[in-house]
C-alpha cells in the first residue's frame, strides 16, 4: 500500500493520485491539495505540471462554477483537482501532456479568429454581453445562457451588520454590576472544568442557568444524557448570541442542530409528559407515593366476576332478563302463545267430553267413583295376570283396547280421565 511522506500514514491506492506511468503520487490527495485554491491558478499549476497535465483554463473553470453554483462548500481544491484530472484522461486530452499547454492555447485563439472572420465580429465576452443586457437588446436568459463560463474569485463574504440598540439597553447594562463579579474563584475553576476555557464568565453563568432548568424538567442520570445535555446548551448559546448579533444565516443553521440533539438526547415535551404520565411504575414507586401523599390507600369493593367464564355466564343472564322485561314485542308474543295454547286445551277437553256423552254441568255421585275404583282394580289385576304370564298380552291389548272403546278413554293421561 502507498505511503504519504507528508502525513506519514500507509493508506489504500484511491488515496493517492496517478501518474501517466502507473505510479502513485509521493503524497495523498488531502495533503497534496491542501493549499490548492480553485480561483488562483498559482496555487495548482506546479501539481500540473509535475503530473504532466495540460492547463486548459477553459476546462477549469467550468468545473469550478457549476460547484460554486451548488454551494460554496462544494468548492474545494481536491474535489476540483480530481474532477479536473479524470478529464484530461479522456481521448480528447490523453495524449497531451504539460508541454502542450502553450500550443492548446495558440489552437484555441486560432478556432477565435477563424470564428471572427466567418461572422464578421469576434466571439461576444462578459462585457459586450453585459451591456446588451443592460441596453435591453437581450433577456436576462439569454444573458445567462450566452455569458462565458469564467474563473470569476466570489468577493469575500460580508461582516455581518452592526446589532441595532434603539432602546440604548447596552447603556443600561453598563450600569448594572456583572454578575460574573459573585463568583468566587473556585467558582470560576468548577465552571472552567465543566463549560471549557474558551467562554467567558457571564457565559458560564448562562450554560449553568440552562442546564439547570433542564434538569428539573428531564431526568439526567446517566453520564450519557449529561453529554448530550451540555452540547444541548452550548448550541442554544452559540444560537442566541448569532441572533443578537443579526446572523440569522448562523442562527437557522445553529437551530436545526440544535432541534436535532433534542430529538436525540429526547429533551422535548413530549418525553417529559410520557415520564410525568409514568406515575407508578413499581412497588417501590407506589410506596414512595403513599408516604409522599400520606394516608393509606382506600379499598375498594370489586363485586364484578374476574373469571372469565363467570363473566361470560353474567353477561347471557344480563341478556336474557333484558331481552323478557325489556323488549316488549316478545312479551306480547309469550302472552298470545299460552292465549291460543289455554284455547286450544279447552276445545280438545269439550271434545273428548262429547265423545264420552258427559256434559259439563252432570254432577258425579257416589256411583260414579265406585265405578271409577272397580274399574281401576281390574286393569290392575289384569296387568298382575299378563306379568305372570297367565293371560296373554295380545288378548289383553284388544280387551283393553274393546274396553277403552266402550267406556271412551284415550288413554290415562287423556284429559277426559283427569275430569
Amino acid at each position: 500500500m502507498p505511503f504519504c511522506q507528508k502525513c506519514q500514514k500507509t493508506l489504500k491506492d484511491v488515496a493517492f493520485y496517478t501518474y501517466k506511468d502507473g505510479t502513485k503520487t509521493e503524497l495523498c490527495k488531502k495533503c497534496l491539495t491542501m493549499h490548492v485554491d480553485p480561483y488562483k491558478p498559482e496555487t495548482f499549476l506546479w501539481i500540473l505540471e509535475k503530473m504532466d497535465i495540460p492547463w486548459l483554463p477553459w476546462e477549469w473553470n467550468p468545473l469550478v462554477a457549476r460547484a460554486a453554483a451548488k454551494g460554496s462548500q462544494y468548492v474545494s481544491g481536491t474535489a476540483i483537482m480530481g474532477k479536473y484530472l479524470g478529464k484530461m484522461r479522456l481521448g480528447q486530452w490523453g495524449k497531451l501532456g504539460w508541454a502542450d499547454t502553450e500550443k492548446e492555447q495558440a489552437k484555441r485563439d486560432a478556432l477565435r479568429a477563424e470564428y471572427t472572420i466567418v461572422h464578421g465580429e469576434a466571439p461576444k465576452d462578459k462585457e459586450t454581453l453585459h451591456q446588451q443586457y443592460i441596453d435591453g437588446e437581450i433577456t436576462e436568459a439569454q444573458y445567462k445562457t450566452m455569458l462565458p463560463e469564467e474563473l470569476v474569485v466570489p468577493p469575500p463574504p460580508e461582516a455581518p451588520p452592526e446589532p441595532v440598540d434603539p432602546y440604548k439597553e447596552n447603556d443600561f447594562l453598563d450600569e448594572v454590576e456583572s454578575p460574573a463579579a459573585q463568583l468566587s474563584q473556585e467558582d470560576k475553576i468548577y465552571l472552567a472544568m465543566k463549560w471549557g476555557r474558551n467562554y467567558h464568565a457571564e457565559q458560564w453563568i448562562k450554560l449553568d442557568r440552562m442546564y439547570e432548568e433542564m434538569s428539573n424538567s428531564f431526568d439526567i442520570s446517566d453520564a450519557d444524557s449529561k453529554i448530550n445535555l451540555r452540547q444541548l446548551c452550548k448550541t442554544w448559546l452559540k444560537a442566541e448570541e448569532a441572533i443578537d448579533m443579526g446572523d440569522i444565516d448562523s442562527y437557522q443553521k445553529l437551530n436545526r442542530v440544535a432541534e436535532s440533539q433534542r430529538k436525540s438526547g429526547n429533551f422535548t415535551a413530549a418525553q417529559n409528559k410520557k415520564e410525568k404520565d409514568d406515575l407508578v411504575d413499581c412497588v417501590g414507586n407506589l410506596v414512595a407515593y403513599c408516604e409522599r401523599e400520606g394516608g393509606k390507600i382506600p379499598r375498594f369493593d370489586i363485586s364484578a366476576p374476574r373469571d372469565l367464564v363467570d363473566k361470560e355466564i353474567q353477561d347471557q343472564k344480563d341478556y336474557i332478563h333484558a331481552l323478557i322485561y325489556e323488549d316488549k314485542a316478545l312479551a306480547q308474543q309469550i302472552e298470545t302463545y299460552l292465549k291460543k295454547r289455554e284455547l286450544l286445551d279447552e276445545k280438545v277437553r269439550k271434545k273428548l267430553l262429547e265423545r264420552a256423552g258427559i256434559k259439563e254441568d252432570d254432577e258425579l255421585n257416589d256411583d260414579d267413583f265406585m265405578d271409577r275404583f272397580n274399574e281401576i282394580s281390574r286393569e290392575v289385576e289384569h296387568d298382575l295376570a299378563v306379568q305372570s304370564g297367565s293371560i296373554d298380552n295380545e288378548d289383553n291389548d284388544e280387551k283393553s283396547v274393546e274396553g277403552d272403546d266402550e267406556y271412551g278413554f284415550v288413554g290415562f293421561d287423556s284429559p277426559l280421565r283427569q275430569v
